[in-house]
């Protein structure tokens, strides 16, 4: 007989037993009758064997033959009458539990990892000698005839498998990120009913009224004339005015800036308008912007994309704390804004395309770009007379790490970036 030490945790309780696993051809408590007697199928002719588990303090001798055995495990199921043994067994002797093999998982092999058996009723049996159990498992034909290796285990012990992993994983992902999950976001707002995104930017823009927004201090009638010239211009790009709902405010926080909610609501801040020289050209070009977000579904789309990329993050990363729960927050940052910064190039290429629609062209936008890039300067110069001077400057600064890093970290292209896109766009 051979046996193997281990440790013993109760199901359902926090009490832990260090035991000994003893294979024998006798069965325990040998003067109590077992019905029906253990019979062996032809597969387990040649290995008749039990598995016993009892505490390490009790002799194994005295093992196999009363009821210090807690646990025995055979091919198949073994019932036990214990009124059919004498009246000292039926006191001297407690029932051991009979198991059979079939029933009992076994943990994979894993490198560092205790190997573990897990009974049908929760009790878990963990092995502080790993190597002792792998010998003992292989030899144990009759409990387990199949290979010791997983075909899992197997992939992780060969090399050629794992530099496949290495080419395969990163190549896997970056067909996730790049195609995969865009695709499913595109799908995703499509099906999102109206009902949800009304609803969505009713709450959004309330909370920002709430906040951060105020009631816009231009006239009455210079945003009246705005509104309608923007009416026309909808009409003229044959899309539905009521899909529309232009608003101004004026905000500390957001300054100069314009946003567009899901549902087709749209924000105009008072410094925008200041900003532009209340230029309404200059303002169309920023709406048709705005309006390319809300065609193009960008809200939702982002918030199915920013769903699915936790996901994949989560489920690559595993259940993580420390540096690696850092890693895996600032992925998936990069990853939104990457996402984000797709969008507002589609935003971009809309407006542009849609210019001649409604009677100006791209240098409309270009001049709206640079007026906001000079704000953002703090430059007291023309945004004209630095404009070819920035442009020039792109060039270099894309093979500056600072600035790649900070690209990364942004959720907008460069401002320099989008001007230089736009005079160089030719609407196809």
């Amino acid at each position: 007989m051979s046996g193997i030490n281990a440790t013993l945790y109760v199901a359902g309780t926090t009490q832990c037993l260090p035991v000994t696993m003893l294979f024998t051809t006798e069965l325990p408590v040998t003067s109590i009758r077992f019905n029906p007697q253990p019979r062996l199928t032809n597969q387990h002719k040649n290995c008749e064997q039990y598995l016993l588990i009892f505490p390490q303090d009790t002799n194994e001798a005295l093992a196999t033959e009363h009821s210090d055995v807690m646990y025995v495990i055979g091919s198949e199921a073994i019932h036990y009458d214990i009124n059919a043994g004498s009246q000292q067994a039926r006191t001297q002797y407690r029932q051991p539990q009979f198991v059979e093999a079939a029933t009992i998982r076994v943990s994979q092999q894993l490198q560092g990892v205790q190997r573990q058996l897990t009974l049908p009723d929760g009790t878990m049996i963990s092995f502080d000698d790993n190597d002792a159990f792998e010998t003992w498992y292989r030899d144990t034909v009759f409990m387990y005839p199949r290979s010791i290796e997983s075909g899992v285990t197997k992939l992780e012990k060969s090399g050629f498998s794992v530099i496949l992993a290495l080419l395969l994983v990163p190549l896997s992902l970056f067909g996730i990120f790049k195609y995969a999950i865009p695709a499913f976001a595109v799908t995703f707002a499509s099906l999102v009913p109206n009902e949800v995104t009304q609803f969505a930017s009713q709450q959004t823009l309330y909370s920002l009224d709430e906040s951060v927004l105020d009631a816009s201090n231009l006239p009455l009638e210079q945003q009246e004339q705005y509104l309608r010239y923007w009416h026309e211009m909808i009409v003229q790009l044959q899309l539905d005015p009521n899909t529309f709902n232009i608003q101004f405010r004026d905000s500390e926080v957001f300054g100069a800036n314009a946003f567009a909610l899901p549902d087709g609501t749209m924000v105009i801040t008072d410094d925008l308008v200041e900003l532009v020289g209340e230029d309404i050209d200059l303002l169309t070009a920023i709406l048709l912007h705005e309006i390319g977000h809300v065609q193009q579904h960008h809200s939702m789309r982002l918030i199915a994309e920013a769903i699915a990329t936790s996901l994949v993050i989560q489920f690559v990363l595993g259940d993580t704390s420390g540096l690696i729960e850092l890693f895996g927050g600032i992925s998936n940052s990069v990853a939104q804004n990457q996402f984000s910064q797709h969008m507002e190039w589609e935003a971009d290429n809309y407006a542009l395309a849609n210019l001649d629609a409604v009677g100006l062209d791209k240098m409309h936008f270009v001049a709206a770009l640079e007026t906001l890039a000079s704000m953002s300067d703090g430059s007291t110069t023309s945004a004209a007379e630095n404009s070819h001077e920035h442009d020039k400057e792109l060039g270099d600064s894309m093979t500056n790490a600072n600035s790649k890093l900070a690209t990364l970290l942004s959720s907008h292209p460069g401002i320099w970036q989008r001007i230089a896109h736009a005079r160089q766009y030719q609407h196809q």
